[in-house]
């Protein structure tokens, strides 16, 4: 077994910064619920946070445009430009690499995607407490 290259650990890191987005917003959404909501309405919540997946900025919104409007209106604001083409590169970087094609990203890169990912994650948590 060879050693991993600094592309190959720029894709893995790739597919863990998208994981971490979706992580990061069903446990947002989840406690912003359950701060709100009753146990049903939570668990319903829980279900359909299940399929969330491949957490592109404009599903991110969609998700959380369902729970608080102005919230999600302000969090627009906030991830436009920059921020939002990060959290989308990472999302389109981790497909091209979970489908086996070719991906060029490298950990300059990534490194400043994940920090642009973190910073929309802080502001949702802020807005979303």
């Amino acid at each position: 077994m060879g050693a991993v290259t600094l592309g190959r650990l720029a894709q893995l890191v790739t597919v863990w910064a998208s994981g971490y987005l979706e992580s990061a917003c069903r446990e947002i959404v989840l406690g912003y619920a359950g701060r709100r909501a009753d146990e049903n309405v939570v668990n319903y919540i829980s279900r359909t946070l299940d399929k969330f997946s491949n957490p592109k900025m404009h599903k991110i919104l969609e998700l959380l445009h369902a729970v608080d409007h102005d919230a999600t209106d302000e969090l627009r604001l906030f991830a436009d430009g920059r921020i939002e083409a990060s959290v989308n590169s990472i999302v389109s970087n981790r497909h091209r690499i979970a489908h086996g094609r070719s991906s060029q990203i490298t950990m300059v890169q990534v490194k400043g995607y994940y920090e642009d990912a973190r910073r929309l994650t802080k502001k949702m948590k802020e807005l979303f407490h």
